[in-house]
């Protein structure tokens, strides 16, 4: 109160150490908890350890600080994650990608041989076409020779019907001239005149009849001349198809001497059958070219992909190495640490061997050369060998010893089983009654009969298990020698009993007790309630705290019960 007054406003004064703490991380440090705080006191005392030490190595330090680093969220590694997995589906797609490129090739290349069989085809059907155009065009000049002579046979009979007419007309008028004079005397001549008019007639009609046939002949040679003019318009127009075609195919497989041929063709095509020799020719010509090209093409990418194979598993190689390497480096820093960690081992060693470190220097320093020259030129033989002499005559020194003590021991051994078997008899008859009289156990008899719940103290507890051996023979001594481990505990408030000694629980709270040290544990048979052994032992404190005339027990085996104290043998 003095100070806070003297301090006025210039400053506070807590009352615990967790509020400094909070006033000192307020004002000094500024962390949103004392978690943070503490971490940051907990690493400045450990980065000042190797200092205080004298043993600050880097590596120490090293490990202070990655000790000290707080752990990874899974907020910062979700960005490392989705880097990584943005690179894993990058990668799947560069391979997707390189796939179909390979399928495209595959593609164009049996595209390019499609294209060129396809051209092939073409020529050679447009051959045949020309061929048969060939043909048709000489049939159609056959026809037309036919036709020519034809019309020639026509334009003679139809002279030939009118001079017929002419004469029918004249032969006529005759008649009828002779008609005028004498039946009798131009029968005769009638007679001949009828004779040679039937004639006529016979020869007019066979002529109609050759007419007739020369017409149906003229005719059929008209309906032939269409259809050949048809077939030869039709052949004519397959030309310039096929010519377009082959057009198309040689832009696409680039034959640069179609033009020439093509024009060739359309100005000779109407002198008379064309030659397709020199065109098949530089056809084929171009056609082994292109079969030479796609076997380069088709070598180029398989040696193309040979040399992508060979660089990726180069590639891979060189990772390989490139690791292999890191590695090396690794394992030789990891070696020199490990070096300096042996030396400093061996330092520890010597400083720690009172027989050795007055005279081991010289031999640390040999040894310590050794373990930097380790699996250079020297071994772990090498290592050992300054220390060699020293610690055989240590080595003997300490047999001595040994067997000194190897007798000591055997003693102790034998003391040891006769201090185990009285314990062990002390365990078997734990719940024997430790020195109680006759009259006292007549007295609990009787209130057994009677339906009571007792239970003396030393059958109802039981030490903890981190209670170290020398503390339970002091508090059980003491107990022993307060009178209270053969003391009765009840559920009863007002018994009434003779011959022996109840305790009255009155637990204690906020300071330790035998419950720190003892728990319940009752028999199988036993009726008494565990609670009220709690609260005996919770009514006998530990140390000096319950004040003047409290019933109390120390460690070291002293106890009051009210107005007594007193002190128990060990």
């Amino acid at each position: 109160m003095e100070l806070e007054n003297h301090m006025g406003d210039s400053g506070a004064v807590v009352q615990t150490q967790h509020e400094y703490m909070k006033l000192v991380n307020r004002h000094v440090f500024g962390f949103t908890t004392l978690d943070a705080y503490e971490e940051l006191i907990k690493l400045l005392i450990q980065i000042r350890s190797p200092k205080l030490s004298k043993e600050f190595r880097p590596t120490a330090i090293y490990d202070i600080l990655e000790a000290a680093l707080p752990p990874l969220t899974d907020e910062d590694l979700r960005h490392l994650s989705d880097t990584i997995e943005q690179m894993d589906q990058t990668k799947q797609q560069m391979e997707q990608l390189d796939r179909e490129r390979e399928a495209l090739r595959k593609l164009n290349n049996a595209y390019d041989r499609y294209n060129q069989r396809l051209l092939a085809d073409q020529v050679e059907e447009y051959q045949k076409a020309d061929t048969r155009l060939s043909k048709s065009e000489s049939g159609l000049s056959r026809m037309r020779e036919q036709q020519e002579t034809l019309l020639a046979d026509i334009s003679r009979l139809e002279e030939g019907i009118e001079q017929l007419g002419l004469e029918e007309d004249t032969l006529v008028k005759h008649e009828e001239r002779l008609s005028s004079h004498e039946v009798w005397d131009m029968e005769k001549e009638l007679t001949s005149e009828r004779e040679r008019e039937k004639q006529q007639k016979d020869k007019v009609d066979t002529l109609e009849k050759k007419e007739e046939s020369k017409t149906q002949q003229a005719l059929e040679s008209k309906t032939r001349i269409r259809e050949t003019e048809a077939k030869a318009a039709q052949l004519d127009q397959d030309g310039k198809d096929q010519l377009e075609k082959l057009e198309m195919l040689a832009d696409e497989a680039a034959f640069s001497g179609h033009n020439q041929n093509a024009e060739d063709y359309e100005k000779l095509v109407d002198d008379g059958p064309f030659e397709f020799m020199l065109w098949e020719k530089e056809a084929k010509q171009f056609e082994r070219a292109l079969s030479e090209g796609e076997d380069i093409l088709r070598a180029f990418a398989d040696i193309k992909e040979k040399v992508m194979t060979q660089k990726k598993a180069l590639d891979e190689e060189q990772q390989q190495l490139d690791r292999i390497r890191q590695e090396e480096r690794e394992w030789a820093n990891t070696f020199d640490e490990e070096k300096e960690n042996q030396v400093d081992a061996i330092r520890l060693w010597l400083d720690r061997s009172e027989h050795l470190r007055e005279h081991g220097e010289s031999a640390f320093q040999q040894s310590a050369r050794m373990v930097h020259q380790l699996f250079a030129d020297s071994n772990y033989e090498d290592v050992r060998a300054p220390f060699r002499a020293l610690t055989d005559h240590f080595t003997s020194e300490q047999k001595t010893i040994v067997a000194e003590r190897q007798v000591k021991i055997e003693d102790l051994e034998k003391e040891k089983a006769q201090l185990e078997e009285e314990r062990n008899a002390w365990q078997t008859t734990k719940e024997s009654e430790p020195g109680t009289k006759e009259a006292t156990l007549e007295a609990r008899k009787k209130l057994g009969e009677q339906g009571v719940a007792f239970e003396p103290l030393y059958a109802s507890v039981e030490f903890l298990d981190d209670v170290p051996e020398e503390t339970r023979v002091r508090i059980e001594s003491a107990l022993m020698d307060a009178g209270l481990l053969d003391a009765l505990l009840t559920d009863e408030d007002n018994l009434a009993f003779s011959h022996d000694r109840v305790l009255t629980p009155s637990p204690a709270f906020m300071v330790p007790t035998l419950a720190d040290y003892l728990r319940p544990e009752l028999p199988d048979e036993s009726r008494l309630r565990p609670e009220t052994v709690d609260d005996a032992l919770r009514s006998i404190v530990i140390g000096s705290e319950a004040g003047e005339g409290a019933t109390t027990f120390d460690l070291d085996g002293s106890y009051q019960i009210g107005m007594l104290k007193g002190h128990a043998l060990p």
